[in-house]
């Protein structure tokens, strides 16, 4: 019985883990463990911040959504952090939230806005924009982020839409290729009838010579 015992419970256990691994996002990628591992971005000690924001990474896009909601979380920290980790993750869906940031009225935020878009914009380009600069001076090339954060949104087909369903392009009708008349056979020329042929004159044996008669 003990041994019984010992089996039901280890297929309990068993059930259980496979429970939690099929869950989505896995065992450690519950909104509260999330939840839990932003707190400790706001650690003053560097080494367990920096271990957050590696674990935040591990959990992959599945985290992406709390990120966002953290975007104006009051911790500096915390916001920095989670721009850091959006770029690192490379989401389209990320986009327009860090472009935004980068007309924010705080200099560090739009550095680290630009930094996580140069990480996720194919060639790294950064459209003339300086964190620096001054609001005007900003401007055109905020606008450039924008028009190009417009087209990696997969609603207006840019690079994450599906792609299009393939349009049935009907079979070419058959052009029928009219076929020539047969020319005419040639008609022979009519053969000249012979010439009829004059009857040859007879020809009359030479008289036989009558002999002599006998002398007397």
């Amino acid at each position: 019985m003990r041994t019984v015992a010992i089996a039901v419970s280890i297929l309990s256990l068993l059930t259980l883990v496979e429970a939690a691994v099929a869950a989505p996002g896995g065992p450690s990628t519950s909104r509260r463990d999330m939840e839990a591992v932003l707190t400790r971005l706001a650690d003053p000690n560097e080494k367990i911040a920096s271990q957050a924001r590696g674990e935040l990474i591990a959990m992959g896009q599945v985290v992406v959504p709390v990120l966002l909601s953290h975007l104006d979380d009051p911790s500096p920290a915390v916001r920095l952090s989670v721009i850091e980790v959006l770029g690192r993750l490379g989401r389209l869906g990320s986009i327009p939230h860090l472009v935004n940031l980068l007309e924010s009225d705080r200099v560090r935020v739009r550095e680290s806005a630009l930094f996580a878009l140069l990480q996720i914009h194919p060639d790294g380009r950064s459209f003339g924009f300086v964190p620096e600069a001054s609001p005007v001076e900003r401007f055109p090339a905020v606008a450039r982020w924008r028009e190009w954060a417009a087209s990696q949104d997969p609603s207006a087909g840019g690079p994450g839409a599906r792609p299009a369903p393939p349009v049935a392009v009907p079979a070419p009708t058959p052009v029928s290729t009219p076929v020539p008349a047969p020319a005419p056979a040639p008609i022979p020329a009519p053969t000249p009838a012979p010439e009829p042929r004059q009857p040859s004159a007879a020809v009359e044996p030479p008289p036989t010579p009558t002999p002599a008669p006998p002398p007397e």
